[in-house]
């Protein structure tokens, strides 16, 4: 938690990231995966963090192994899964 909390420090706090078509396609990925429709937005924000290539933090594997399945399919996507928790 405190790695997160450092990085949350660091971020420039006038950034905003774009949920455009890219970010709406990932997410279809990872929700038809997903049963858990509670998650949804924490589903968005991995999706916006998979296509603006940022790390993604998690607790949960299954979201862990999904990105990671989503960034193989894609060179675009520079993906870095940090799982929590382990």
């Amino acid at each position: 938690m405190v790695a997160v909390a450092n990085l949350a420090e660091e971020l420039d706090g006038k950034a905003i990231l774009p949920y455009g078509p890219k970010e709406a396609r990932v997410f279809a990925r990872i929700a038809s995966k997903v049963t858990a429709r509670k998650r949804i937005p924490d589903l968005m924000i991995a999706s916006t963090a998979i296509v603006a290539n940022l790390p993604l933090f998690t607790y949960d594997a299954g979201l862990d192994a999904i990105g990671r399945d989503i960034a193989a399919d894609d060179d675009s996507y520079d993906l870095t899964v940090h799982l929590l928790g382990t």
